[in-house]
């Protein structure tokens, strides 16, 4: 199971889009309560890009593996900061990019 964690959807979309293809959602607050009632061992964090630090953090510390879009942190010292809380924790970690090209007439 996979979870969403977005800023750009009302509550109300997103869980109904999400549960109609069973996966758990989020948008908005995050906080430890609702990070603990995620079922999914790994979130997207498609959140805005100031909260990356934040929700990441509290997702790691949960015991999720992440997802992060892009910009994973909004500094080196937050990104070196969530790579070594992964790390501790033996989770997954990796900052993820839309594809906004495509390859054509390749042969």
């Amino acid at each position: 199971m996979t979870s969403f964690l977005s800023s750009e959807m009302t509550s109300e979309l997103l869980w109904s889009a999400c549960n109609g293809l069973g996966y758990d959602a989020v948008a908005g607050y995050l906080s430890t309560e609702i990070a603990e009632y995620i079922f999914s061992d790994i979130v997207y964090i498609g959140t805005i890009h100031i909260l990356h630090y934040e929700h990441t953090k509290l997702m790691l510390n949960c015991g999720k593996h992440v997802l992060c879009e892009k910009p994973m942190a909004l500094n080196t010292k937050q990104a070196q900061k969530m790579i070594e809380l992964a790390q501790k924790k033996g989770l997954f970690f990796m900052e993820v990019g839309k594809q906004t090209s495509s390859m054509r007439n390749c042969e």
